[in-house]
């Protein structure tokens, strides 16, 4: 039986019929066949789409998950592996085929039938394979049972089908073709046909062999646009491959070319032209529109280059391709009326759904069914005869010549089909506007009508087939194109901001080539957002025509659109425009490139990149990087769920922006994922470490924040050779979740003894003298956070003289709480004059017009001409009563401003909450106070991460307030001062940072001790709210805690730890007994900070001593002075001594003078 079927497919899918044309002798489908790119989807990917159309489907009744393969993963396949077992070895019933429009289903079925019919495909999966095309399917009236069907889809009879599917029900294979208008009934009966005798309407049978309810064993392929995708899936019970056709590869249309131009050296010539091209090569991915375009070349191969030039988009080549067919016009009728007949036949099928046409509906329209261009004939059976009907070369030719029939049609009626065409897109946006899905891929024909009529608007494009059929472009196609723009104006923002057709909207734009035209209608837009649409190449080329059209776009974010290396080359010039950015690639070294040449443009300010989330085993990682004060922040984290790294989880880098541009960023990436797999060989850690500490030598590294598991000794050497290694470092900080490894430790502290840059380790380490915890006992209450800091003697030495890191570096502050949030940037860091009275330090200064910050106050302005300002902090105490009658707290420092000369446009003041932890009403309830002689006034502020900004300020005394009915943190500086040893007594103040009031009044009461230089906490504190601290082994008071506060003098803990030794300390929110930081001060530091004082003293000593023995031998010692001028250069100043001389007294009197008054420092010097 098989034997005999075979032979009768093979000649009935031997020839190509989709592509014939009246110039084209008959192809042989195995000789055109070139098999597209087809993407087999991972489960995850899968599931993600069809769960985002269920949930937006707006169909009443319950629907079955999908029943994909679980190892399915994202990969390329071919066609003979459809029905491959996954890595678990489970093989799929059911695969789903979808791709867009043209993109080669229908031709991919027949060619598997084909296959199997000469044995070269799936002849021993399967004894039996059926095609069924939905289109024909649609016009069958009578009732029949599935034995019935499958005789009359082929030429086997129902007694044959019958036994084959009793025998062999799971080697029979259905393909089942254009699903993408199947609709199925939510309320579906079991009592419909559930066995292949039973008769019933067509519809119902299809209905149960699509939900399993006939020939559960066997397989099928199913074929579908990508939008109708999901709505199949969720019928399958059998275990289903979700697929997904690309379209041609670069080399599968060289490969294609190469078949339709069979001279070579024409091939060679035409192909070379079209690669040169890219957009129209990337055009030709699409199998529909390659064969049109090389059916053009071949009709102009003479004139190639020029019509190249000339297929810019979709309508150019249908014009192309008409145009050069209708040189085959019999002539029996003008060229205009058989368009216009073509067009009302189409028009008839869009809007009735209908692909076939039977002799008599196309004689209705004026058409000769035998000779009309652009039909083709088959034949559908009936119960009697064979009856003939028609369909377009493509369903795609349908939707052009029915936007063409509206542009023919007589000014009336042409503009009242072209309002109903805009009043079907807005009722269908309200249908679909809540799908997700239909954002990207928008399947109804009434949307590709609206793309060809803006298409064929273009005078450009439709004036080579006006000229074809001798048609004078009346006056009132230019008036339709001016009133088609006025809609289009209005109907475009609505598409993207109120339906979410965004992809849509911008081809139709693209159709239309008008530069102006497309500005004007995006001129509202700053930010475009395509996320979660699959983009193709050929998106990406409108997406950039219409960037490039509209420099004024400057945030994108295109996360999870499939994006590849090859697309973000195509957008590359458009992304050099934007400041933010945010996408996502399936490898984080895909963006190498294009991060370099971001760099090089000096636009970007923000970028995101993500690694998509195609699997559950994929390593995924994040890339973050942002461009402040000439300097660039760069994290990389990894996944939480799967991290690439066991031991990494996060990673930060600052460095020069000039950096950006000559780092070879592709190398990083690789270097950072070849790390990645070694990773995953725990045996390989070593290697690991090394690789991926040595990969930031390459980047002019200022600073790198390290976020691991353990420190062992891995990570220790790693750590060791970078710092001696990257000399451009400066700050090196390592994060540790888990534990400090005493191995790891002690390899630091002998080989970091004086860094040429600051290294912080932060982790968790035993606080037990003995017995200590092992890594395996790392969350055991006795582990205490601590931190360890390795740092340059040059910066000891500055601590000794109470100048700390943080004042060299310009009050720098990293909250990690609110570091997600992006602090305005292209600030100018300005020093003023000081001078110190009385009442404190005044700054002076004048400034050019500008964004500049003071970096004694952080206080920011903005000027547009030249300015001079003076301004000082003020105790801010004195607002007390003002502030209790207000109901407020101060929320930042009081500022005495006074604009000298010139005028501010802005004015940025410091405040101290912190914005990611404080009440989300915060940014409502901070007001600016002014506080003048007439009295007291508020006014409203914007709040950023470290400022509150301030449009055309008038000073006089202002500060921030917020009332006390809002909760928010504050970011805290540290003092920490040492009164005794022996029992060991510290004094610990918090108070908010920047606050140099409270700074100099704790500087003032602790100047007689000893202060112990510490980090600030990272982190901000809540209001308002008691806390108190923990010290094991120590008394601390107040033993109720501290309430922060900024409306009285800083209050302390005061410790007392009779055992001299490391101090942990561990501070508490009292009203959750949640821990908000934790330190630790060490042994060592306080050893080094007690050794100094005794040699301080013992120095102190030494000069009383020869201050003694100078009184004792003073006339000795000054008659032995000769020349004055020159000692007291010594042991004082010149200039000094020139003003402390007296002209009348002797040179031993005047040098004996310059002594005395000049103290015990020169008395010492002297001798």
């Amino acid at each position: 039986m098989i034997r005999e079927y075979k032979p009768s497919v093979t000649d009935k899918y031997k020839f190509v019929s989709e592509y014939e044309v009246p110039s084209n002798e008959r192809v042989e489908l195995a000789t055109l066949y070139t098999e597209p790119v087809i993407i087999q989807r991972s489960k995850e990917q899968a599931e993600k789409y069809c769960h985002e159309y269920v949930r937006s489907a707006h169909a009443s009744g319950t629907t079955t998950s999908c029943q994909l393969l679980s190892n399915d993963k994202n990969h390329s396949i071919r066609i003979d592996q459809l029905f491959s077992p996954d890595s678990d070895g489970n093989t799929p019933k059911t695969v789903i085929l979808s791709g867009d429009s043209g993109s080669g289903k229908s031709l991919i079925l027949k060619k598997i039938k084909l296959d199997w019919a000469s044995g070269e495909l799936y002849s021993e999966n399967f004894n039996a394979v059926f095609l069924l095309k939905f289109n024909k399917l649609k016009c069958i009236s009578e009732e029949m049972s599935l034995i019935d069907l499958l005789s009359w889809s082929s030429s086997l009879t129902s007694d044959q089908i019958s036994q084959s599917l009793q025998l062999t029900p799971e080697k029979v294979l259905f393909l089942i073709d254009g699903m993408d208008e199947f609709s199925f009934n939510p309320h579906f009966q079991k009592s419909s046909p559930t066995d292949p005798y039973q008769k019933a309407p067509t519809m119902d049978i299809l209905n149960c062999l699509l939900r399993d309810f006939l020939l559960l064993e066997s397989s099928v392929i199913v074929t579908t646009r990508y939008t109708t995708a999901a709505d199949l899936s969720n019928l399958f019970k059998r275990p289903q491959r979700f697929t997904e056709i690309v379209g041609f590869s670069e080399r599968g249309v060289q490969e294609y070319f190469h078949k339709i131009f069979q001279d070579e050296q024409l091939f060679r010539k035409t192909y070379e032209s079209v690669k040169i091209n890219e957009s129209l090569l990337t055009t030709c991915s699409v199998p529909l529109l390659c064969w049109m375009v090389g059916f053009c070349l071949k009709k102009h191969f003479t004139d190639d280059d020029h019509v190249i030039a000339e297929l810019k988009t979709t309508t150019s080549i249908y014009v192309h391709f008409v145009s050069a067919l209708l040189e085959h016009h019999d002539q029996s009728q003008s060229v205009l009326t058989m368009l216009r007949s073509l067009g009302q036949l189409a028009e008839r099928g869009v809007k009735k759904q209908q692909v076939l046409f039977d002799e008599k509906s196309v004689a209705e329209t004026g058409l000769d069914p035998d000779n009309a261009l652009f039909l083709y004939k088959d034949d559908l059976k009936g119960k009697e005869k064979h009856q003939p009907f028609f369909k377009f070369i493509h369903f795609s030719f349908q939707e052009f010549f029915t936007a063409l029939y509206y542009i023919l049609l007589e000014e009336e009626d042409s503009w009242w089909k072209i309002s109903e065409l805009f009043n079907l897109m807005d009722s269908e946006a309200i249908i679909y506007r809540s799908s997700p899905i239909f954002r990207g891929r928008l399947s109804n024909p009434t949307h590709s009508v609206m793309m060809f009529l803006c298409g064929l608007f273009n005078e450009k494009v439709s004036s080579s087939l006006f000229e074809k059929i001798k048609w004078t472009v009346p006056h009132n196609i230019k008036l339709k194109k001016r009133e088609l723009k006025k809609r289009l104006i209005k109907r475009i923002p609505a598409m993207t901001q109120k339906y979410g057709f965004e992809l849509f909207a911008l081809h139709c734009l693209y159709e239309l080539q008008d530069e102006r035209f497309v500005w004007k209608v995006l001129e509202t837009h700053s930010f475009m957002d395509l996320s979660n649409i699959s983009l193709r190449s050929t998106d990406c080329w409108v997406l950039l025509y219409c960037l490039q059209c509209c420099p004024h776009i400057r945030e994108l974010n295109l996360m999870y659109c499939d994006l590849t290396a090859d697309k973000l080359k195509i957008l590359q010039p458009a992304l050099c425009m934007c400041e933010t950015l945010r996408f996502s690639v399936e490898h984080l070294s895909e963006v190498g490139d294009l991060i370099q040449i971001l760099g090089e443009s000096k636009i970007l300010r923000e970028l995101k990149v993500q690694e998509d989330e195609n699997s559950a085993e994929s390593h995924r990682w994040s890339l973050d990087l942002s461009v402040t004060h000439g300097d660039v922040l760069l994290s990389l984290s990894s996944s939480e769920k799967n991290p690439s790294f066991p031991a990494v989880l996060n990673i930060s880098l600052t460095y020069s922006h000039s950096e950006i541009s000559n780092t070879d960023w592709t190398l990083f990436l690789q270097t950072l994922s070849k790390a990645g797999k070694l990773a995953e060989d725990s045996s390989a850690l070593e290697d690991h470490v090394s690789l991926l500490l040595s990969s930031f030598q390459s980047v002019g590294l200022k600073k790198l924040d390290l976020k691991v598991f353990s420190l062992n000794e891995s990570w220790a050497s790693g750590i060791i050779s970078l710092v001696q290694t990257c000399t451009s470092l400066q700050h090196l900080s390592v994060s540790v979740t888990g534990f400090l490894l005493k191995e790891g430790l002690e390899l630091l502290q002998k080989s970091l003894m004086d860094p040429h840059c600051t290294v912080t380790i932060e982790g968790r380490k035993c606080c037990k003298p003995t017995d200590q915890c092992t890594e395996e006992d790392w969350s055991q209450s006795c582990n205490k956070k601590v931190e360890i800091h390795f740092k340059p003697k040059v910066l000891e030495e500055l601590e000794e003289l109470n100048i700390s890191d943080s004042e060299l570096s310009g009050l720098d502050l990293h909250c990690q709480s609110c570091v997600h949030i992006v602090d305005s940037d292209q600030w100018v860091q300005v020093e003023p004059s000081v001078c110190t009275d009385g009442g404190g330090s005044k700054f002076r200064i004048s400034t050019q017009a500008g964004r500049f910050e003071c970096s004694r106050t952080r206080m920011r302005w903005v000027c547009s001409g030249d300015v001079t300002l003076q301004y000082r902090t003020v105790d801010g105490r004195f607002l007390s009563a003002e502030l209790k009658r207000l109901q407020c707290e101060r929320i930042g420092p009081v500022i005495d401003v006074s604009v000298i000369s010139g005028k501010l446009e802005e004015a940025h003041l410091p405040h101290y909450a912190c914005l990611a932890e404080s009440d989300p009403s915060l940014t409502d309830t901070v007001k600016v106070l002014i506080k003048r002689d007439e009295g007291i006034f508020l006014q409203s502020v914007e709040l950023t991460r470290y400022h509150a900004k301030i449009l055309q300020p008038s000073f006089s005394l202002i500060t921030l307030i917020i009332d006390w009915f809002t909760q928010w943190e504050e970011h805290c500086d540290l003092l920490i001062y040492m009164h005794c040893k022996d029992p060991l007594i510290l004094h610990i103040y918090f108070f908010p940072m920047n606050d140099t009031c409270s700074k100099e009044y704790v500087e003032q009461n602790e100047k007689s001790n000893h202060r112990i230089s510490h980090p600030r906490p990272n982190g901000p504190f809540q209001m308002k709210t008691p806390h108190i601290l923990e010290v094991p082994g120590a008394s601390v008071l107040p033993v109720e805690g501290i309430s922060f506060t900024t409306d009285a003098d800083p209050n302390f803990f005061e410790i007392m730890q009779p055992q001299y030794g490391d101090v942990p300390m561990n501070l508490v929110r009292v009203k959750d007994k949640e821990p908000v930081w934790n330190s630790t001060i060490w042994k060592a530091k306080l050893d080094k900070l007690i050794q100094r004082q005794v040699q301080n003293e013992l120095q102190l000593n030494s000069e009383i001593n020869k201050a003694q023995y100078y009184e004792e031998h003073r006339s000795a010692l000054i008659q032995r002075v000769k020349n004055v001028k020159s000692i007291a250069d010594k042991i004082i100043n010149e200039e000094l001594y020139s003003e402390i001389t007296h002209t009348n007294l002797s040179s031993q009197d005047n040098m004996s003078y310059t002594v005395h008054s000049s103290g015990v420092t020169a008395k010492v010097k002297l001798i």
